[in-house]
């Protein structure tokens, strides 16, 4: 698909650029190598190859009509005297016949990216106190989700990490003394919006605000701020990939679910 798509953008560019190279043509341009006949045998071969680009899917046939009426324009004679006229005729062929190819090509191209572009869901975090922090986390999920598709890992996890870190944080931020009262909980710090990610986690597990799966899966986004700068990464050795990615959205589509 993306090969067809740069195909189709290579095809519709070339022809632009002879719209525009012969739109500026003088209508009593009297020499022919430079004049409007020149530019005959190349509109031409951009119909046939057109033509043979749509032709190549059913899927484009309705298209392909649209342009099974534009002819391959004839070279006309040397315009002299009052022939001058047929070189605007034959610039006003070849303006129109373009127009029509570019305009089955840009409806190639708008169905196609339709087609490759994947469907993202949405998640409503109606379970977040904080209406500001809901609504960040709902446009976060998004982009997660759109970074996933684009192989973009290293972006996944972080803001999986983030996301799950937000939202653990406000859980425990309702349930504060208990949270504060658990095993679990860092010693000497009383304030729950400094602890890091796997605090959040373990305590929330032992407080069954979240299932164990939580607990056992999130070994790959508990060091998630380490990712954010490639120092860190590079002294501590952090390695990643789709796997881990998987895993950190999978965390954060078990939390959601317990929290909701």
């Amino acid at each position: 698909m993306e090969e067809k798509l740069s195909a189709a953008l290579t095809l519709y560019n070339e022809l632009k650029n002879l719209c525009s190279n012969v739109e500026k043509l003088p209508p009593d341009s009297s020499r022919i190598e430079s004049g409007v006949n020149s530019y005959i045998p190349l509109f031409n071969s951009m119909l046939e190859r057109t033509r043979e680009f749509l032709s190549s899917d059913p899927k484009d046939s309705l298209k392909l009509g649209a342009i099974a009426a534009i002819e391959p324009v004839r070279k006309r004679p040397r315009p002299t005297g009052l022939q001058l006229a047929s070189n605007q005729q034959t610039k006003q062929q070849i303006l129109a016949g373009a127009g029509s190819l570019l305009a089955a090509l840009e409806g190639y191209r708008q169905s196609a990216t339709e087609e490759s572009t994947p469907v993202t869901q949405t998640k409503e975090f109606t379970f977040v106190n904080s209406p500001e922090l809901r609504k960040i986390l709902e446009r976060d999920y998004i982009e997660i989700q759109r970074a996933f598709i684009a192989h973009c890992w290293k972006s996944v996890i972080i803001l999986s990490g983030g996301t799950i870190e937000a939202i653990l944080m406000d859980l425990l931020l309702q349930k504060q003394s208990a949270a504060l009262a658990a095993t679990k909980a860092p010693k000497g710090k009383s304030d729950i919006s400094r602890w890091d990610l796997a605090d959040l986690i373990n305590v929330s597990v032992e407080l069954r605000l979240v299932t164990n799966g939580v607990e056992r899966l999130s070994h790959p986004v508990r060091d998630y701020r380490n990712l954010v700068h490639p120092g860190n990464e590079v002294r501590n050795n952090l390695t990643f990939g789709a796997e881990e990615a998987k895993i950190a959205l999978e965390v954060l589509h078990i939390v959601h679910r317990d929290c909701s």
